[in-house]
């Protein structure tokens, strides 16, 4: 038996993330590890499922993870909830040519 590639991985984790219930947390982890600046806009929506957390809040650990990929693909941080990186997204992130994003850059350096 093979194992499954990244791309496979990302395709699962992406796919996981288009219903707003389901194992979004393994999605996550998954995406921080094998995303790229394809999987932002599902990692967006996976995070406008994820409860607001407010200054000095308790954040559960999936949405914390949703962060994470996010910081690390777009080298960014756009804030702790989904309407501060859907704003960033769609005035800003959505313009930036996908090669620019760290992610994707250390990527085709390797």
């Amino acid at each position: 038996m093979n194992a499954a590639s990244k791309d496979d991985l990302k395709e699962v984790a992406q796919r996981v993330l288009t219903c707003p219930v389901g194992g979004h947390h393994d999605a996550f982890l998954l995406l921080s590890r094998v995303g790229d600046a394809e999987s932002i806009p599902y990692l967006l929506t996976g995070l406008r499922w994820q409860p607001y957390t407010g200054k000095g809040d308790v954040m559960v650990c999936t949405k914390m993870h949703c962060l994470s990929a996010l910081r690390r693909i777009t080298g960014h941080d756009a804030g702790r909830n989904y309407s501060d990186w859907a704003e960033w997204w769609a005035s800003t992130g959505s313009k930036i040519p996908r090669t620019a994003f760290p992610l994707d850059e250390e990527r085709q350096n390797k």
